[in-house]
């Protein structure tokens, strides 16, 4: 995924066969708030998507992106987002 500072972007966590329990999104280490507020989403249904505007502060270059699944087991996904 490539952004821009300032930009905002959608982040769509996948799940397989999970029916229950929490994610977590990290971008750059910050733990992303869901629309509601929350520091994590609750699992309902096959995906969940975060939404997250990317500070003007944030340096160009490779970030992690960290998804974290809690519930019947921890599970974690990472990828990363190129800021240009």
């Amino acid at each position: 995924m490539t952004a821009s500072a300032g930009e905002t972007i959608s982040i769509t966590v996948r799940l397989n066969n999970i029916d229950d329990g929490k994610v977590v999104l990290k971008v750059a280490g910050k733990t992303v708030k869901t629309a509601d507020g929350k520091l994590y989403a609750k699992v309902d249904g096959n995906e969940i998507t975060f939404t997250y505007t990317l500070p003007k502060t944030i340096k160009a270059g490779e970030h992690e992106i960290k998804a974290v699944y809690s519930g019947s087991s921890k599970l974690e996904a990472t990828s990363i987002l190129t800021v240009e």
